[in-house]
């Protein structure tokens, strides 16, 4: 499904969207979406350094579409819990191939500023699969303007110094919040590893990243 058939799906009419929304609850109660992989490889040698999850609601079902499925779930404020279901549902399925191969997971900078939100939940569901915060990084996408800017970045630098690692998607399409968060806060690029960890801009390590 493109974009602008998912934004027709979110702009449709009320008994659709009444419709849409049984069925995204019917979604989250089941369970029904499934995880798929995209290898994050070096540049240099072709290394397989890791992989992003990402999101699928079930086949040929308007909610198929992460876009819609995300969409849908933010406008009748249920993102959380489908961000919840997500994660866990990813790290489950994961299989790292060795010690040093990291899980890119996306999360919403909405969600760390939603009330339900209750850190702790990702480390418990990484010890169950023996695995470690070290093998994480949170791909923060943000979707709206940050409205408790310090309270965001608490929660961020509380995630990196419990060994987990952050990076910025799409930076600078709309909004800029999380582009001063990273001012101060060591992040990963989507295309390169980058630092900042005395707060006085990045710099560039010699490790490329490129999503296929």
């Amino acid at each position: 499904m493109d974009m602008a058939a998912d934004r027709n799906l979110i702009e449709s009419s009320a008994e659709v969207r009444r419709a849409l929304r049984e069925e995204l609850l019917d979604l989250l109660h089941s369970k029904s979406i499934r995880s798929v992989y995209q290898p994050i490889v070096s540049l240099s040698d072709g290394e397989v350094l890791g992989y992003e999850a990402l999101t699928r609601g079930p086949e040929r079902s308007a909610l198929h579409s992460p876009l819609s499925l995300f969409e849908l779930a933010e406008l009748e404020g249920l993102l959380y819990p489908l961000d919840r279901l997500a994660r866990s549902n990813a790290i489950r399925s994961v299989t790292l191939r060795s010690g040093k191969q990291q899980l890119f997971l996306n999360l919403s900078a909405d969600i760390l500023n939603d009330p339900l939100f209750a850190p702790g939940q990702t480390l418990e569901l990484l010890r169950l699969r023996g695995l470690t915060p070290a093998n994480v990084v949170f791909e923060i996408t943000e979707r709206s303007s940050i409205e408790d800017f310090e309270k965001t970045k608490h929660i961020l630098d509380h995630y990196r110094k419990q060994g987990y690692r952050i990076a910025i998607d799409d930076a600078g399409a709309g909004y800029s919040s999380l582009q001063a968060i990273a001012e101060c806060t060591r992040i990963i690029s989507r295309w390169t590893v980058l630092s900042s960890p005395a707060c006085i801009g990045t710099k560039q390590r010699n490790i490329s990243l490129k999503r296929w």
